[in-house]
């Protein structure tokens, strides 16, 4: 939206400084504004707006501030504002389809396990006075998933701090380089859900090298 209104203002002859203080004049996210406001001032003050944007990494990334570059050099600031507002708004309805293809499995699997370990948990030691009344001896299978039942009512807490604490390791395993790396070629392996990250992937390559090739 941001890029859409900036394109519209640039192309219809406001100047630079003059739209960058429509936009911060309107802009109701608090942080966007305040980033915004810094831009002004730097800009004002002769900073070329790319660089200006480049102090704002959390906003603006890598490809946004180059290519916004590359039309403050070329002359063609407008033309390349609305390529990138076609591009991220590709990126966003490509994620919901993302997320909409996710939606179903996941909560299949939550429910799945919720029930199981409902069964696991409440359901099966109502049988153990009524097995244990008959004086037979149970098979094996029974007499395991009896075990895991009076594990996880007895250790419930000991298992949610192990999750907790493997959700935690795996998070900053994954932001180390090699762990980052090792993870992505795991992911790519996945039955089914692999082969649709790689799909993504190459979406996203392509889309974002069109619009770099297509800016010059």
């Amino acid at each position: 939206i941001f890029s859409q209104q900036f394109a519209t203002m640039i192309d219809s002859g406001i100047s630079l400084v003059d739209s960058l203080q429509i936009m911060y004049d309107q802009m109701d996210n608090k942080f966007f504004k305040k980033s915004l406001e810094e831009i002004l001032e730097d800009v004002e003050t002769g900073v070329s707006l790319a660089n200006a944007m480049q102090k704002h990494k959390k906003i603006f990334p890598t490809l946004y501030i180059e290519l916004i570059r590359a039309g403050e050099a070329g002359g063609v600031l407008d033309i390349v504002l609305n390529k990138l507002a076609d591009h991220y708004e590709r990126q966003s309805k490509l994620n919901s389809i993302i997320k909409s293809a996710l939606y179903y499995p996941l909560t299949i699997l939550t429910v799945a396990i919720l029930v199981v370990t409902f069964l696991v948990v409440q359901v099966v030691p109502q049988f153990v006075g009524m097995f244990s009344s008959l004086g037979a001896n149970l098979p094996l299978v029974t007499r395991i998933l009896l075990a895991i039942s009076d594990f996880i009512r007895a250790y419930w807490w000991a298992i949610l701090l192990f999750i907790i604490l493997m959700i935690f390791i795996f998070s900053r395993y994954r932001q180390t380089e090699k762990g980052k790396l090792r993870t992505d070629k795991l992911i790519l392996k996945i039955p089914v859900f692999g082969n649709m990250m790689q799909k993504i992937y190459l979406s996203r390559f392509s889309s974002t090298l069109s619009i770099l090739i297509d800016s010059g």
